[in-house]
């Protein structure tokens, strides 16, 4: 079953995704991942995944998400990036993905906020079952918490978002920004 892109609004650029399949979840914790700006960066830790196929794995699941947004006839995705998306955008390949594995410990939270100009997009996905998840303040909307699932933002004035791990449990996802980069790969 392949990677599934919904729009929770076409006033948003917002997708939850699921069906993204990964390997099983063997993660070690590696270090602390440092990020200004919030005062409990020290309850996030970046963890490495040993499976040699993660990013190839992580990357064919994303081949669905770049072919929804060179697709995407949203308003709102036409009125920031849509002749760039469609023409020029391409996600990036495994070797250069990225991917963050990020656990959120209890307490951990950031505030609401927007990403810098020179990211495109986010997507974080649930590595495992999580009980908590990313907030959307003007959607009033939680992503999904279930693994295999996540959300899929362009960055874009109305998509403030914040998470707040006030559960017991870590929270564990995979992480991955997509630059302003990814209309200059030319594959």
């Amino acid at each position: 079953m392949s990677t599934k892109c919904s729009n929770i609004d076409p006033a948003y650029p917002v997708w939850e995704i699921s069906n993204f399949n990964l390997p099983q979840n063997v993660y070690t914790q590696h270090n602390t991942f440092y990020q200004e700006g919030f005062d409990s960066a020290n309850l996030r830790q970046e963890c490495k995944h040993p499976d040699e196929n993660f990013a190839t794995q992580w990357y064919n699941n994303c081949v669905n998400i770049e072919h929804m947004l060179k697709n995407c006839t949203l308003d709102v995705v036409k009125n920031i990036w849509y002749d760039k998306i469609k023409n020029d955008f391409n996600w990036p390949k495994e070797h250069q993905a990225k991917v963050r594995i990020l656990l959120d410990k209890q307490n951990f939270s950031m505030s609401s906020h927007l990403d810098n100009r020179y990211v495109l997009g986010v997507l974080i996905i649930n590595l495992q079952d999580n009980t908590c998840s990313t907030f959307f303040d003007e959607m009033n909307w939680q992503s999904p918490t279930q693994k295999g699932t996540g959300v899929f933002m362009l960055n874009h004035i109305n998509t403030l978002h914040s998470i707040h791990n006030n559960t017991t449990h870590d929270r564990i996802i995979g992480y991955q920004t997509i630059t302003i980069d990814s209309f200059y790969d030319k594959r």
